[in-house]
C-alpha cells in the first residue's frame, strides 16, 4: 500500500510540492524584510546619522497603525490582498525614504512601518490558513530570520558610499520580491470558505498541496471557517470572565517576556555600541563582520530549533530570560573598561547574547503559547491585539534604549538593562507556570 502524502515523513524521499515551497519562501522573505527594516535603524545609528530617534518613532507609529488598520481589510477583502499590499506599500515608501530629504524621508519611513505592521498581522493568518494542519509553525520560522535580515543589511551596506540609502534600497528590493511571492499565492482557503466560496477553497488547497491532501484538509478548513464566522471583538463583559481575564493578562506577560531581552535594541545598537567600545567613530570591518556572523548564527540556530523542537515552552522561556540576564551581566562587566579590544569583545558577546535570548529562547516559545486558553470567538481579537502589542512593544524596546544610551551612556544603560532583566525574570517565574501550555 502506498502511503498518502499526509502520512509520509517530511523529507523521506518526497519532493515538496511547489505550493508549500512558495508559501515558505514568502514567509521567510517576510522575516528577512522585517530584519532589513531593523537594519536601516542599525545602519543609521552606526553611521551616526542625525535623527535616529525620529526614524524609530516614524517606523514605530507606522507599525502600530498598520497592525491596527489591517484587520478590517484582511477580514473583508481577503488575506491575499493585504499580504500583497504590504510589499506594494513598503517598496515605493522605502524608495522615498532613500531619496527624499528631511521630513519626506520620515514620511516614507512611516509608510514602511505601516506595511511592516500590516505584515505582522497578516503573516500568521497566511501561515496558518494556507498550511496543512500539523505544519503550521511558519510564523516562528519567518520571525527567526529577523537577525539574518539585519545582518544582510549590515554586510551589504558595509562597503557602500551611502550606507543609509543602500539599506533603504535593500528594503525596497525585498519588498518587491515579497509582493511577487504574495501574488503567486492563492487566497486563504479558510477565508474563502467563511465567505461561502467553498469551491475556491478546494481549488486553492489542490493548487497548494495536491488533490490527496486537499481531500483531507478541506474538513479542517471548514472547521476553521466556522470559527472565523463567529469572531467577536473583545468587550468589557468578556473581561469579567476570570478565564478570559487571565488569558489577556498572560498574553500581556508573554509579550513582555518576548521583548524582554531587548534583542531588537541589541540589533539596532550593535554597530554603534561596538564602535564606542573599541574607541572608533564607526565599527571596524572585523567587528562588524563578527556581529553580522553572530546574528546569522542566531537565525540559523533559531530556525533549526523551530523546525525540530516543540513543547517545553516554560522551560525555554525561563532559559531565554536567564540568558538575557547573563548577557546583561557581561555588558555590565565590560562597560566600565577603557575602550579597546577587550571592551569590544565584551560588548559584542553581550549584544549577541541578547539577540540569541530573544530569537532562540523567547520568541518561538512565547508565540502561540496562550492560544489554547483563548475562547474560540475571541481568536481573531487575540491575534489582532498580539500584532498591535508586538508593534508597540518593539517600538518602545528600541526607542527607550537608544535614548538611554545616547543621554546617559553605556555604563548606566548596562546596569539599567540588568535590573530590567531581573524584574522580568521574577514576573515570568511568578506568572507563567500556571498559564503556559506545552511546557
Amino acid at each position: 500500500m502506498i502511503a498518502s502524502p499526509s502520512h509520509t515523513r517530511p523529507g523521506a524521499g518526497v519532493t515538496p510540492a511547489p505550493g508549500p515551497l512558495r508559501l515558505r519562501a514568502c514567509a521567510w522573505l517576510a522575516g528577512l524584510l522585517l530584519g532589513a527594516v531593523h537594519g536601516v535603524i542599525a545602519i543609521s545609528l552606526g553611521a551616526r546619522a542625525g535623527g535616529a530617534p525620529a526614524l524609530v518613532i516614524a517606523l514605530g507609529l507606522g507599525m502600530a497603525l498598520g497592525a491596527l488598520l489591517a484587520r478590517w481589510p484582511s477580514d473583508h477583502l481577503g488575506r491575499r490582498p493585504v499580504n500583497l499590499a504590504t510589499g506594494l506599500l513598503i517598496a515605493p515608501a522605502a524608495l522615498g525614504a532613500a531619496l527624499l530629504p528631511g521630513p519626506w524621508s520620515l514620511a516614507g519611513a512611516a509608510v514602511v512601518g505601516l506595511g511592516a505592521g500590516a505584515l505582522l498581522l497578516v503573516l500568521p493568518q497566511i501561515a496558518h490558513e494556507l498550511s496543512l494542519r500539523g505544519h503550521r509553525r511558519l510564523t516562528p520560522q519567518a520571525l527567526a530570520l529577523i537577525p539574518a535580515g539585519a545582518a544582510a543589511s549590515a554586510l551589504i551596506c558595509r562597503w557602500s558610499p551611502d550606507a543609509v540609502m543602500t539599506a533603504w534600497l535593500l528594503v525596497l528590493g525585498l519588498g518587491v520580491i515579497h509582493a511577487l511571492l504574495a501574488a503567486s499565492l492563492p487566497e486563504s482557503p479558510v477565508w474563502n470558505a467563511a465567505h461561502g466560496r467553498l469551491e475556491h477553497s478546494i481549488a486553492a488547497l489542490k493548487a497548494l498541496h495536491g488533490p490527496l491532501e486537499a481531500a483531507v484538509a478541506i474538513d479542517w478548513t471548514r472547521l476553521d471557517a466556522e470559527m472565523l464566522a463567529v469572531q467577536q471583538p473583545l468587550t468589557g463583559a468578556d473581561l469579567r470572565v476570570p478565564q478570559v481575564r487571565g488569558a489577556v493578562l498572560t498574553g500581556f506577560v508573554l509579550v513582555l517576556a518576548r521583548e524582554a531581552p531587548l534583542g531588537a535594541a541589541a540589533l539596532v545598537l550593535g554597530l554603534r555600541a561596538v564602535a564606542d567600545a573599541v574607541g572608533a567613530s564607526e565599527a571596524p570591518t572585523a567587528w562588524a563582520l563578527a556581529l553580522s556572523a553572530g546574528w546569522i548564527a542566531v537565525s540559523a540556530l533559531a530556525l533549526l530549533l523551530v523546525l525540530r523542537v516543540d513543547g517545553l515552552r516554560f522551560a525555554r522561556i525561563v532559559l531565554g530570560v536567564a540568558l538575557a540576564v547573563l548577557a546583561a551581566t557581561v555588558l555590565v562587566a565590560s562597560a566600565p573598561a577603557p575602550p579597546g579590544a577587550g571592551r569590544g569583545a565584551g560588548a559584542a558577546l553581550g549584544l549577541i547574547g541578547l539577540v540569541a535570548a530573544q530569537w532562540i529562547g523567547l520568541e518561538p516559545a512565547c508565540r502561540g503559547a496562550i492560544d489554547p486558553r483563548v475562547p474560540p470567538w475571541l481568536v481573531a481579537a487575540q491575534r489582532s491585539a498580539t500584532a498591535l502589542g508586538e508593534s508597540i512593544a518593539r517600538f518602545a524596546t528600541i526607542l527607550v534604549p537608544i535614548i538611554v544610551v545616547q543621554e546617559l551612556g553605556a555604563v548606566t544603560a548596562a546596569y539599567a538593562l540588568l535590573g530590567f532583566e531581573a524584574v522580568v525574570l521574577v514576573v515570568v517565574l511568578g506568572r507563567l507556570p500556571r498559564s503556559v501550555t506545552g511546557g
